[in-house]
């Protein structure tokens, strides 16, 4: 289960550089979506600043996903 839940996360843990996941929406069922965003080396800042401003722009962190 593991295995399946970060097979995307895992190349970018190997290269070493910042990742960030956001809320992005939700599918059609209402579970929450999320949008991974992925720096460049030390680029900490610039990716939160960009999470950010997709948060100001969106509401889909206020959103309440379904209950399956």
């Amino acid at each position: 289960m593991i295995q399946a839940i970060t097979r995307f996360m895992r190349p970018v843990n190997f290269l070493g550089v910042p990742v960030l996941v956001v809320p992005a929406g939700q599918s059609p069922s209402g579970l929450p979506i999320g949008m991974q965003l992925i720096g460049r080396p030390f680029g900490d800042e610039t990716l939160i600043a960009l999470g950010r401003a997709f948060q100001v722009a969106t509401d889909h962190h206020r959103r309440i996903p379904a209950l399956q």
